[in-house]
């Protein structure tokens, strides 16, 4: 049985716990599969508590530090969304496996009243993206529950990511293989031939698909 959502702490503990095995320090790669030019997301620790939906006084990298020492106190967390704060933390570990899961995603996507440069669906699970032009990455800024999905154009052929702290693509987390034929491989690859940045290689992806 989870833990009560009153112990927000523990709860965001164990998150921050499975945000670092599964995507810190990691550029993660959408594969849309209309062979259109891919997009990169990537997850560092300053980008943690966007995720949380609470307030306290520690920021950034200092909050998820302290939240994987469980150092984060009750006392000190506050919902900022109040229920749907109950919400998001209950969610939290599904949506944290996105890269497994995700099955759309789309361009300056609206929801709830906010806007983001890109949004990315699993079932009604989302996850809210913003580009961060002083490190030039394109971070996570949002996760929620929605009660409505929203219309996403581009259907996800496959998802990759890289290690942690590495530049190279080396694991496909969904859409391995060949399945869905032929013509969806040659539009995985025709959509990695448009992938043009210099940060990360995806070459070794090709082996792969």
């Amino acid at each position: 049985m989870g833990k009560a959502v009153g112990n927000m702490a523990a709860i965001i503990h164990d998150c921050a716990i499975l945000y670092q095995e599964e995507l810190l320090d990691r550029h993660v790669l959408l594969i849309p599969n209309d062979g259109s030019k891919p997009v990169e997301v990537f997850f560092g620790e300053e980008n943690f508590k966007h995720l949380c939906g609470v307030e306290h006084p520690l920021r950034g990298a200092r909050f998820f530090r302290a939240a994987i020492d469980g150092r984060l106190d009750n006392e000190r967390l506050i919902r900022k969304y109040k229920r749907k704060t109950n919400v998001k933390l209950q969610s939290l570990p599904d949506i944290l496996r996105f890269h497994r899961r995700a099955d759309a995603f789309g361009a300056a996507v609206h929801v709830e009243g906010l806007v983001f440069d890109i949004g990315c669906v699993a079932m009604m699970d989302f996850l809210g993206f913003l580009y961060d032009a002083e490190f030039d990455e394109t971070v996570p800024q949002s996760a929620m529950r929605l009660s409505a999905r929203p219309v996403l154009e581009r259907k996800i052929a496959a998802i990759a990511r890289t290690k942690p702290h590495s530049d190279v693509y080396i694991e496909l987390t969904k859409g391995g293989g060949r399945n869905g034929g032929r013509a969806l491989l040659q539009r995985k690859l025709q959509s990695l031939k448009l992938y043009e940045r210099a940060k990360c290689n995806v070459a070794p992806l090709k082996g792969l698909l």
